[in-house]
C-alpha cells in the first residue's frame, strides 16, 4: 500500500524565502510526518546547505523523517537525485550522478544538498527549465518526476499547502516575512 504524501507547490520563490519555507517546513514536522515533495521556480542563483540552484530551474526538495530516507547521510543526496535522473531519462535525456552532481554531456547542470533539520532530511536539487534539445512545459517535467518519485519511493502525492503551524514556523525562519501564503 503507497504511502501518503504530500505536495507542496510552492511559486515562484526568491532565494531567502525558499530556504526559509525549506527551513520552516522541516522544522515543523515530527518523526511520524507524511513526506513532503516541495516545488517551485527560483528567482535568483542560490547555494545554500538547504537549496543549490541556478537562475531558470525548478528547485525541488525532499522533506522527510528520518525514517523514510537513507540510513547514511552520505546517500542522501544520491536520493534525492535518483528520480530526477529516471525523469530527465524518460523524457529522452542521458544524464547521470557523479557524487553530487547532474552530469549531462560531461558537464554538471545540477547538484544535489541535503541537511538534517529537527527529526527531518532535507535532500533538494533542481531541473533546468529549458532541457537540452527538447521543449518540455514546467507541467510536463513536474508530472513525470512526480511519477518517478511515487515508482521509486512507493508514495502516493495528494496537492497539499502548508497548514497554519508551518507557516509560523517558515515566518520564523526568515529573516523577513515570507512571500509565500
Amino acid at each position: 500500500m503507497p504511502l501518503a504524501a504530500r505536495w507542496i507547490r510552492l511559486g515562484t520563490a526568491a532565494p531567502a524565502d525558499l530556504v526559509a519555507a525549506l527551513t520552516g517546513l522541516a522544522l515543523a514536522q515530527n518523526a511520524r510526518s507524511a513526506p513532503i515533495l516541495a516545488w517551485c521556480s527560483v528567482e535568483h542563483a542560490v547555494e545554500s546547505r538547504l537549496l543549490q540552484a541556478d537562475e531558470e530551474r525548478y528547485a525541488y526538495a525532499l522533506i522527510a523523517p528520518l525514517v523514510y530516507a537513507p540510513g547514511r547521510a552520505s546517500r542522501w543526496c544520491a536520493w534525492a537525485l535518483a528520480p530526477a535522473i529516471a525523469t530527465y531519462r524518460q523524457l529522452g535525456v542521458r544524464v547521470h550522478s557523479s557524487g553530487n552532481e547532474l552530469i549531462l554531456n560531461g558537464a554538471c547542470i545540477g547538484r544535489a544538498s541535503s541537511a538534517q533539520l529537527g527529526e527531518c532530511v532535507v535532500a533538494s536539487a533542481s531541473f533546468l527549465t529549458r532541457i537540452p534539445r527538447a521543449a518540455f512545459e514546467e507541467r510536463v517535467i513536474e508530472a513525470v518526476f512526480r511519477q518517478r518519485l511515487e515508482a521509486q519511493f512507493g508514495w502516493q502525492f495528494d496537492n497539499s499547502w502548508a497548514d497554519a503551524e508551518e507557516r509560523a514556523a517558515i515566518a520564523q525562519a526568515a529573516p523577513e516575512p515570507a512571500l509565500l501564503r
